[in-house]
């Protein structure tokens, strides 16, 4: 349950609550971001904040924007991980190469990352979510339902990257996201619709619905 204030209680709010599920089951991958490049989840605060690619014997860490955090050289006994990875995981339990579960439930394999490009990715992720937004009574309510929340910062991300469309007092924004089924390990694709006030800082509703793989460009 969130913890709401009794101060216009009827108008938008800032969201305050707890999940009713795990963020990490949600992915909305920035253009920019190259394909080969593999999902990092920060397993501390279980969310996915950012990319790792290898080239070679090099490595970079992209953020959510798509945008380089860090580039480094590996070592040369530094094993590199299986490109048909799901997912890697970062956390101060993890270490790099090896397999568990994450605090989710979902297998991982600990990413390659040093101590400067995890701390840059997780002081992107939360410039990501510092800028002001707040959300109407329709939209708190659907973030408190565990069949139709979405984490603030895939919304986020949805109003930056999403296709964007005007219409009376509003604008709404399509992005495809990526929506994992849990511990099974399977994914589905999902379009996600953000509707906002013309100044894109409340958000009035959201919505999600499936969407065939077969639609979706790769």
């Amino acid at each position: 349950m969130s913890i709401r204030s009794i101060e216009h209680d009827d108008g938008p709010r800032a969201w305050s609550g707890k999940y009713p599920g795990s963020p990490s089951r949600f992915q909305l991958r920035h253009p920019s971001v190259p394909r080969d490049a593999i999902p990092v989840c920060d397993d501390d605060i279980d969310c996915i904040v950012g990319y790792q690619r290898v080239f070679g014997r090099v490595a970079y860490a992209f953020d959510l924007l798509g945008q380089t955090a860090k580039i480094w050289r590996l070592n040369d006994d530094e094993a590199l991980f299986d490109s048909k990875e799901s997912r890697l995981v970062m956390g101060e339990l993890w270490q790099p190469g090896v397999r568990a579960r994450t605090r989710a439930g979902q297998w991982g394999y600990g990413a390659l990352l040093g101590k400067d490009a995890r701390a840059a990715l997780r002081r992107r992720f939360t410039e990501l979510g510092s800028a002001p937004l707040l959300l109407a009574p329709r939209a708190l309510d659907q973030m408190e339902q565990p069949e139709s929340f979405v984490p603030l910062h895939i919304l986020r991300l949805g109003m930056l990257i999403g296709r964007k469309k005007a219409g009376g007092s509003e604008f709404e924004f399509g992005a495809v996201m990526l929506v994992g089924d849990g511990q099974a390990g399977g994914q589905t694709f999902q379009m996600l619709t953000v509707w906002t006030n013309h100044a894109m800082s409340v958000i009035r509703d959201f919505e999600t619905k499936p969407v065939p793989s077969w639609m979706v460009d790769d």
